[in-house]
């Protein structure tokens, strides 16, 4: 088959990983397969995609809405007779659905949500727009089983609506062994971003040094935001960092990095407390490590980490609930540790193989033509 992926960029993002590793497995297969970008400038996994022969078509754009954006996916629809096409993220879903609204001979379409809902009305209410194109694809790919159940609540959406976990390709056969010394935690996330709940969780770590004594060391990798909000939040970070010796110390931040595997590996667990998600790929990174997963009781995360078998949860919106699930994985000993983490990569040879979501995309593009 013929199959042509469209995202906003190549960037660093989680979307755009998955969006590459299906690109690079349905190529492995034997399909013919086309990346679309608009915004080509981000070009964090274009590498990937060349070393697998994808071919990588892209438009410049600058911001806002752009017609040129669909009439562009239908024009290449129609060059390469595209069988299949599969968005990821909202605007591309936007544009995808309207290209193929143009094109005559459409290619069957399924659109991908990344990410989950929120309580705040006005994102509700984009979304339910959003979910009204969505009766014009063929079907609707969600990342967590959270949030296809809630795209079932539509009626018109309910048979339409499928789960696909994240794959990947596992670099080692086992995972490496817990790194002695003292207790170490790898942070993953955008630093200041509204979800990744960052500055709760540097409270959270000012309050376990008022207790304890001491502050672990915290191994944070993540691009600094620039936006209004973020900026606001680094504000309050780094002032809280700052004002204490141990603080300053014990995080190290490393910035964005392309090898979260070397972190974790050097690292006993991963502190994951995020606002909402669909399904992480650093979860599921921490997983393949074989690294038990501290992560905020979201989404998808109690069915992932399943409290106290492959980590522990706590609630986000309390850093005394952070601080605290900190002090309990302190608490438990290092054998039952060592069995988290091997708990966590069982999980994540059964469910999280790039194979396994290739094949369910296959799956879902054959049935379709059915």
């Amino acid at each position: 088959m013929k199959y042509l992926l469209v995202i906003d960029s190549l960037g660093s993002g989680g979307a755009q990983r998955q969006l590459v590793n299906l690109a690079c497995g349905l190529k492995y297969k034997g399909h013919s397969v086309y990346v679309f970008t608009y915004y080509p400038k981000f070009d964090f996994y274009r590498n990937l995609l060349v070393e697998a022969g994808v071919v990588i078509l892209s438009l410049e754009h600058v911001s806002g809405f752009s017609l040129r954006i669909p009439l562009r996916i239908a024009y290449i629809i129609r060059y390469y007779r595209i069988d299949v096409l599969i968005s990821y993220l909202d605007s591309p879903n936007i544009y995808s659905i309207i290209a193929n609204i143009f094109c005559l001979c459409r290619a069957k379409l399924f659109v991908s949500e990344r990410s989950s809902y929120t309580a705040n009305p006005g994102f509700r209410w984009r979304s339910f727009i959003l979910y009204l194109l969505y009766i014009m694809s063929d079907g609707i790919v969600a990342n967590s089983y959270h949030q296809s159940h809630y795209l079932r609540s539509f009626p018109l959406l309910c048979r339409k609506t499928t789960t696909i976990y994240n794959g990947y390709s596992f670099t080692s056969a086992i995972p490496s062994s817990t790194p002695q010394g003292a207790i170490t935690f790898a942070v993953v996330g955008r630093i200041g971003a509204r979800a990744k709940n960052s500055l709760r969780l540097v409270k959270a770590l000012s309050r376990f040094e008022a207790r304890n004594g001491f502050v672990p060391t915290i191994l944070w990798a993540g691009r600094r935001e620039t936006d209004c909000f973020s900026s606001h939040e680094l504000v309050s970070i780094d002032k809280i960092v700052n004002a204490s010796a141990a603080l300053s110390s014990s995080i190290k931040w490393l910035g964005e990095s392309d090898d979260i595997a070397a972190i974790l590996n050097i690292s006993h667990a991963l502190l994951h407390v995020s606002l909402y998600e669909g399904l992480p790929n650093v979860i599921c990174e921490a997983f393949i490590a074989g690294r038990p997963v501290i992560a905020s009781s979201i989404s998808d995360h109690p069915r992932l980490v399943d409290h106290g078998v492959r980590g522990l949860l706590c609630d986000p919106l309390s850093d005394e609930s952070i601080c605290q699930v900190i002090e309990d994985f302190f608490a438990i000993n290092p054998e039952e540790r060592v069995v988290m983490g091997l708990n966590a990569r069982k999980y994540a040879e059964k469910y999280l193989t790039l194979d396994r979501m290739v094949n369910d995309y296959e799956s879902l593009s054959i049935n379709a033509f059915l």
